[in-house]
């Protein structure tokens, strides 16, 4: 099969189906370098994502980065107290700045250098004082675009789609009473998947696994699939305590106050696509 007829529309007829009616996607959906790039073009250059949370970064200066597809973010809290993000290249050579997460005075290229402040402003440039017509206001950091949501911080590379909002859709709606905004981020754990992304997202909003692979928590019971506007979905299920944690080990967390609906009585499993997860329960 030649790179173009990976995408040639007959091959997704069964896919497209209606849900009882559908197939799952060809295998090459999920082992194709080919169609994993068109994604990466297509879904992710274009989609919103979740880089962590406004309270990881409190006083300016402190930064992390955020790695995907190839693109590397600086999120770094400014002098004014805002926060912004950066494309993590230098202007010049293209050298990567920073890495991880920490603080910082100045952003200073390892390579040549060059200083940019805490605004992305180049203000420092090394050995081109004699250079001719060289302006340095225009040679600032790259902004990538940046909106938050209850203390969430998302980023997106392209205008295409629109404002963080219209994105989330009714989602803020949905989880109102939870006052994400008031929380604060307690740990942060790094791992990776040896899997396509879409094994993942699959996997996660489902409840079919879990009979079987989670039958001492979640168990046989059905979740119920949430009325969503916006590029969200979630799955929920009825509950009285999370279930993150084995029915003998207790209820460890105190429940929250002020939930509401279907916050106040079971557990949602959403996704942000393509690609952000949330897990929320009542405690």
């Amino acid at each position: 099969m030649t790179a173009t007829d990976l995408f040639d529309p007959h091959y997704y007829t069964t896919v497209r189906q209606p849900l009882l009616e559908a197939s799952s996607l060809p295998a090459w959906c999920y082992t194709s370098a080919v169609f994993y790039q068109r994604e990466v073009e297509q879904i992710f250059m274009k989609s919103w994502h979740l880089v962590g949370r406004l309270d990881e970064i409190p006083n300016p200066g402190d930064y992390l980065t955020h790695d995907m597809c190839g693109e590397s973010t600086i999120i770094i809290r400014t002098d004014n107290g805002e926060v912004s993000a950066f494309a993590n290249v230098c202007r010049h050579r293209g050298t990567r700045l920073l890495d991880g997460r920490g603080s910082c005075r100045a952003i200073i290229c390892p390579y040549h250098g060059w200083t940019y402040d805490r605004q992305g402003t180049l203000n420092g440039t090394r050995g081109m004082e004699k250079t001719k017509r060289f302006n340095m206001a225009a040679n600032g950091l790259f902004p990538v675009q940046l909106e938050t949501w209850c203390g969430f911080m998302f980023i997106c590379f392209s205008d295409e789609a629109g404002s963080l909002e219209k994105w989330l859709g009714n989602l803020p709606e949905e989880f109102h009473s939870c006052r994400w905004d008031e929380m604060r981020c307690t740990r942060r754990k790094h791992y990776d998947l040896e899997c396509n992304w879409k094994i993942y997202v699959e996997n996660a909003m489902e409840d079919y696994h879990t009979a079987t692979v989670h039958r001492a928590t979640i168990g046989l019971q059905e979740c119920d699939v949430m009325d969503s506007v916006g590029e969200w979905d979630s799955i929920w299920a009825e509950t009285e305590r999370t279930l993150a944690v084995l029915p003998e080990d207790g209820v460890p967390f105190p429940h929250i106050q002020g939930l509401k609906g279907r916050n106040a009585d079971g557990a949602y499993f959403t996704v942000v696509y393509p690609a952000t997860f949330f897990g929320s329960t009542q405690d």
